[in-house]
């Protein structure tokens, strides 16, 4: 949904943003990518895929590594988020600066966003309160419970001086993705967990 792609920008939301990233994979290997003999793959043709960047790219490793393409075999999300409703709007409180902040930089890379993004912050900016919409809105956005279906080794970076994408959207990211194996979720029911 940024600068001339066509699209409409659902803040990294497994169906749309996730899905774009599937069809990027696999155009990396047709015969469509004038490189692809540079894109390594295993012998079935499976491509070596690993995904590393910050806040809006942390985000998109973890909503494609959510979704039922498998292909992604590695990712290190770094500051990202598990719901934008949890880093947004903590404890039914909007954070006014920083979400004026991130519409004023979607408009100035001329994004095209989905117009439900518009009106949450600007009602959020207004009146300090999301509407149940809005809400929904930014908890659909992301990964979210999604991250319990990701099988891809998962390294989380973040830090505690970061405002927005704060260290328990990465706890909640990791003690979904550990407790997604079959095996961890039996060695927590051994435990007690």
């Amino acid at each position: 949904g940024e600068y001339a792609s066509g699209r409409i920008m659902q803040l990294d939301k497994p169906n749309f943003e996730g899905r774009d990233v599937s069809s990027i994979i696999s155009w990396s290997t047709s015969s469509g990518n004038v490189a692809q003999s540079q894109v390594a793959t295993d012998v079935t043709g499976d491509p070596f895929i690993g995904m590393v960047g910050g806040s809006y790219g942390g985000g998109i490793q973890l909503a494609v590594a959510a979704t039922p393409d498998k292909r992604v075999d590695a990712i290190v999300p770094s500051i990202a988020w598990n719901t934008l409703n949890q880093s947004l709007y903590p404890n039914n409180a909007f954070k006014t600066v920083i979400g004026s902040e991130l519409l004023l930089a979607l408009v100035a890379t001329g994004a095209s966003i989905n117009n439900q993004i518009y009106v949450g912050i600007a009602t959020g900016a207004l009146f300090g309160r999301l509407s149940p919409t809005s809400q929904a809105l930014l908890a659909n956005s992301g990964p979210g419970v999604l991250t319990n279906n990701i099988v891809a080794p998962s390294m989380f970076i973040q830090g505690t001086p970061d405002i927005l994408f704060e260290l328990n959207a990465a706890q909640a990211n990791g003690h979904a993705r550990v407790f997604s194996s079959p095996l961890a979720r039996r060695l927590a029911k051994e435990a007690g967990i």
